[in-house]
Order: structure tokens, then sequence, then C-alpha cells
């Protein structure tokens, strides 16, 4: 028998169940193995993240990891870069849901603000799907302000947009408010019609166009212009949402015609336009890691 066996945990400790999940790929492949060796040794010293193997068609081989929240996600990735020199590429975080009864899990949001920020703060909450549970105006200039907010929509930088429409003067504190019935639905950004499934999030439908929208228009300033037409995508149960295209390069093919031969002008232009066709067909989009990266940092 071990010298452990039969003990039993204090009264009120619970294991950390992480609340957070992120999608970890190393910049280079090459480096998978060596960086499995540095996750595994940084899970030893912070026993709240949890960690298993992955793989996604456009990163490669990587790892699944869950935190307690985006911040713990920020820290384990600045500790894994400082210590080791390690280079990962970090997907948005998510949240595990319940997808048989569609369940989002939710917050409560404290939030202190001065009284001249209000009306910011509200709207902010209100774009973020919050719902309003109560207002206390203190005796300090302060309004103190209660908020249920989906757990989603706090983590994609909810606190940074607060900060920012207050001006830096907003405190925030928040705990686990239970899970809600919610229309969600996953969104995929497709290339050519091929699935990135690094780039794939949850939603709610009510968000769908506005987030497809935004998600092909960033993502297409990160994509070089190819030799045929490229399609990105953002689609929903197979029905695209919102849709961006990059013109094929063009090369001037009439440039040595003489300008009275229309017919041979119209010929090679004809045989143009079925060549980029049958690219459009065969030919495959390459991204960049960087790609990839930028998008997920939210650079523009």
């Amino acid at each position: 028998m071990g010298k452990h066996e039969g003990l039993e945990p204090l009264p009120g400790f619970e294991e950390p169940k992480p609340m957070v999940f992120v999608g970890a790929f190393p910049a280079d492949g090459k480096e998978f193995n060596a960086m499995d060796d540095q996750m595994q040794n940084l899970v030893l010293n912070d026993r709240s993240v949890t960690l298993e193997q992955e793989t996604s068609n456009a990163l490669g081989l990587g790892w699944r990891l869950g935190f307690l929240g985006s911040l713990h996600a920020s820290v384990f990735k600045e500790r894994l870069e400082k210590e080791y020199g390690a280079k990962i590429i970090l997907t948005a975080p998510t949240k595990h849901h319940d997808v048989e009864s569609y369940m989002e899990p939710y917050v409560e949001a404290i939030m202190t603000v001065p009284n001249e920020y209000v009306g910011n703060v509200m709207t902010l909450c209100l774009n973020n799907r919050g719902e309003q549970k109560e207002i206390e105006y203190l005796t300090t200039g302060q309004v103190l302000l209660k908020y249920e907010i989906p757990t989603s929509q706090l983590v994609e930088d909810f606190f940074g947009k607060l900060k920012g429409c207050t001006k830096g003067y907003a405190s925030l504190d928040y705990e686990e408010a239970g899970y809600r019935k919610s229309d969600i639905v996953k969104m995929q950004l497709c290339v050519n019609g091929e699935p990135q499934d690094a780039l794939t999030t949850v939603i709610h439908r009510s968000q769908a166009q506005a987030r497809g929208k935004e998600y092909v228009t960033r993502f297409k300033k990160f994509l070089s212009y190819q030799l045929f037409e490229v399609a990105i995508q953002a689609k929903i149960n197979n029905k695209v949402v919102a849709r961006e295209t990059i013109k094929a390069k063009r090369k001037d093919v009439t440039q040595r015609l003489h300008a009275a031969d229309i017919s041979r002008y119209k010929k090679l232009l004809e045989r143009q336009k079925e060549g980029k066709k049958q690219m459009k067909l065969s030919g495959r989009v390459t991204i960049k890691n960087d790609a990839y990266q930028a998008f997920l940092r939210r650079e523009d």
C-alpha cells in the first residue's frame, strides 16, 4: 500500500476545472517533439492546466489546453516563450458547450465605473448579449453594475473593451452564474471550400452574419494573391453567411497583338479564362502560418 493511500482532501477542496480551452501549435512543425517536453514540464508546475494532443489540417500536430481563464492562458504562453524560447500559435479561446441541450455558460460580471461612463458600459454589455441584474449609484460618484454575460463574450477581450470605453477607470470581477439554453452554432471559415479548422469558432446565431463578415474581411488581408480566384467563406451548417473574394493575378496576354486583330484578341482572353478555371479546380491555396498568427492576434 502506498503511503498516501486512503488520504482524504481537506473539506471544501475541489479540483480546478478549466474554463477556457485553446489550441496550441508550434510555429515551426519540426519543433513539436521538443515543445511537447516543454509543455509537459510546465503542466507539472501548474496542475490546473489540462493537456491533450490534437491535430489540425492547417497547423499540424499540436495540443488542446484547458485554462482557468484567458489571463491564465496568456501567462502560460509567456512562460513557454521566456523560459524555453518557444514560438507558439494559440487559437481563439473557446468554452466547452453541452451540444445535446444547447446550453451556454454565463458569468455574473460586477463592474464599478465612474458615473459619466455608465452609458458606454451599458452599450458594451448590450453588444455582448449581457442582461442587467442590478445598478447602484454609490456616494463616491461611482456606479456599481451587475450583468449576466455569456462566458464566450467575456473571454473575447471584454475587459480590454471595458477599459477602452471608460478610459481605464473601470474595475471588473465575475463569478460563474450557471448555464442557460442558447441558440449557439459552429461557424467554419473556408478557403476555396477547404475548412480552416484552426479558425472554427462557436457563436450565438444572432451574431452569425456580423461575425462571419468580420472573419472573412479580416482573413482576406493576410492571404496573398494567387493565379486563380480565391473564395473565403464563413459557413454555418454548410450555409454561407459571408463571403470575400480575392481576384486572380492577371497577365496581359494581348500586349503584343496588333490592335486590329480582334479575333485573336478574343481567343487569347478565352484561353486565359479557361486556364484560370482549371487552376481553380486543381489548385490549392497555400496559407502561411504567419497568416494564422496575425489573424488570431487580431492584427489589422
